[in-house]
C-alpha cells in the first residue's frame, strides 16, 4: 500500500534532496513544522528507509545517504572534522553503516605544543 504524501512529508523530503545531514532542529527551522510533525515523519522515514540516523556529537542526524560517518574531535580545542577513514573489516556479518567518533590532538595544536 502506497502511503500519501502530504504537504508536510514533502516539506521534510525536500530538505534531502538539499543537503546530507540535518538534525531534527534544522529540520524544524527550516520547514516551521510543529516539533512533533517532525520527530513523526523522521520516525517514519527511517522505518521505511528512505533516510537513515545515526549519532554525531550526541545528536541524532538525519541523512540521505547510507556512507559510513566518522569524526576526529580534538581535545584542546574542541574543533570536531569529518573523516573518511580506510577499514578493512573481517567479518562475515553484512554490515550496514559504521559511525566512528575519534578523539585525541589535531595537527594545529600538536604544532602549537612543540
Amino acid at each position: 500500500m502506497q502511503k500519501r504524501q502530504t504537504r508536510q512529508k514533502s516539506l521534510v523530503s525536500k530538505c534531502f534532496t538539499e543537503d546530507e545531514c540535518f538534525t531534527a532542529d534544522d529540520i524544524m527551522s527550516r520547514t516551521s513544522l510543529p516539533k512533533a510533525t517532525v520527530y513523526r515523519l523522521l520516525k517514519q522515514m527511517v522505518t521505511d528507509q528512505s533516510i537513515h540516523s545515526f549519532v554525531c556529537q550526541g545528536k541524532t542526524v538525519y541523512s540521505n545517504t547510507t556512507e559510513n560517518h566518522s569524526t576526529f574531535t580534538c581535545l584542546s580545542c574542541d574543533v570536531t572534522t569529518h573523516i573518511k577513514p580506510n577499514i578493512k573489516m573481517d567479518i562475515d556479518h553484512k554490515v550496514q553503516t559504521i559511525n566512528i567518533n575519534i578523539t585525541g590532538t589535531c595537527l594545529d595544536c600538536q604544532n602549537k605544543t612543540r
